[in-house]
């Protein structure tokens, strides 16, 4: 059985579950809202160089870098 490993540090996760909408557009990224107040809470941003490597990045509202996400390589 394999490990778990924390990708995120606790300091960035809620205590509670919360109800989030992702919106995407394909080739500019997109932004995730509380379902509760409507409030945009991570982008998601898509930049040029990165979408032929299936890569992209999430962020805070500000636009700060939190995360790099890549797609899982096929098989």
């Amino acid at each position: 059985m394999a490990a778990v490993v924390a990708v995120v540090g606790a300091q960035f996760c809620s205590s509670q579950a919360s109800r989030l909408t992702l919106t995407m557009n394909l080739t500019r990224g997109g932004t995730v809202t509380d379902d509760g107040n409507g409030a945009v809470v991570l982008r998601i941003d898509v930049p040029l160089f990165l979408r032929f490597f299936g890569r992209f990045v999430l962020a805070d509202v500000a636009g700060r870098p939190l995360l790099s996400v890549q797609r899982k390589a096929r098989l």
